[in-house]
């Protein structure tokens, strides 16, 4: 079901609708909405995760460069091959 066609029929008990024609939301401003909030949810998890790292792995850096690192010489290397082939 659409969120915006619903807010648009929304009725209380009363049978009086609940939102007023300034108060509609379009389907792009829900949307944003939630996905500005599971941004937000997402880099809360992120930095829960990397602050749980650091007591865990005080080396936490040097073992995600390191990672990294080995991440893009894998794809170079992958692309190098690619383009030879």
């Amino acid at each position: 079901m659409d969120v915006a066609h619903d807010m648009r029929y929304a009725r209380n008990q009363q049978v009086a609708k609940l939102f007023t024609l300034d108060e509609f939301l379009t389907t792009q401003q829900i949307e944003s909405c939630f996905s500005r909030k599971a941004s937000k949810l997402q880099h809360m998890t992120n930095k829960y995760s990397n602050e749980h790292t650091k007591v865990k792995n005080p080396n936490w850096q040097k073992t995600d460069q390191l990672a990294i690192y080995k991440r893009s010489r894998e794809i170079e290397l992958g692309a190098t091959e690619n383009n030879i082939s």
